[in-house]
């Protein structure tokens, strides 16, 4: 029965302040669990270290996200130790970018770590893993 059926037949009764106060109370209740639903994760960060093929940290290496429409998500650029992260990206499919090399990769909603790793002859290699561990170490 909605509201207004209830509201109609209480008033014909003569109940008209309990029917208010009941769908009133009704409505309250069911607004508590609007509340308190569990909402799924909506924002991922990706994180990770740049190095050079001796395993020191490469400084000032632009890490660049692009969403599946082409469009720039995020940008992050390596620290002295070769750290960056990209916070609040949406999880979902993206290419990441690092000196005109390219990975697709899906960014889950716990996040990615992506280590990359510089060579002086070679394209610059990408190795991800799940989860944004933002002090993970580049093996040299």
């Amino acid at each position: 029965m909605d509201s207004k059926v209830f509201y109609a037949s209480a008033l014909t009764t003569g109940g008209r302040t309990r029917a208010r106060t009941k769908v009133l109370s009704a409505l309250a209740f069911a607004g508590i669990f609007a509340i308190i639903r569990p909402t799924p994760a909506t924002c991922a960060d990706l994180v990770g270290r740049v190095a050079t093929d001796s395993g020191e940290p490469a400084v000032g290496v632009k890490v660049s996200v692009i969403d599946s429409s082409g469009a720039a998500a995020g940008l992050g650029v390596s620290d002295a130790q070769g750290s960056y992260e990209i916070r609040g990206l949406k999880p979902g499919i993206y290419t990441l970018g690092l000196k005109g090399q390219s990975v697709m990769s899906y960014v889950p909603a716990d996040g990615l770590t992506v280590n990359w790793g510089l060579s002086k002859t070679a394209a610059p290699l990408a190795i991800a893993k799940l989860g944004a561990t933002p002090d993970a170490k580049v093996s040299k």
